[in-house]
């Protein structure tokens, strides 16, 4: 069982990092930073969190069951998508984590 006290503390510390992304965020849209700008300065603080982007929003790509999440059943695998949502995973050591699956649709 995890301490109350270490848990409190994974907690704190995943609060500061999505602050952290949100302050950026704001500071850099107050500067005027272009979409693409933004996009890089997340996805590079993601990295540093070993959190891994699969798919960009707006990128087409051969639909997966296993790696993708469609917005309607019975897309075939192999067929042409388009990403709506990236998602996510979290690269730790031995092991890859889905955090989530990009959203797609046909």
């Amino acid at each position: 069982m995890v301490p109350a006290s270490r848990l409190r503390q994974v907690e704190l510390d995943a609060a500061r990092e999505l602050a952290g992304m949100a302050i950026d965020v704001e500071e850099q849209v107050a500067k005027g930073a272009s979409a693409k700008a933004i996009i890089h300065r997340v996805r590079a603080r993601m990295k540093r969190l070993r959190l891994e982007p699969v798919g960009r929003a707006g990128e087409e790509l051969a639909f997966d069951r296993t790696r993708h999440q469609p917005m309607r059943a019975g897309v075939p695998d192999g067929a042409r998508v388009l990403v709506v949502r990236p998602g996510y995973i979290w690269r730790l050591p031995g092991e890859d984590l889905v955090i989530e699956k990009p959203v797609v649709q046909d």
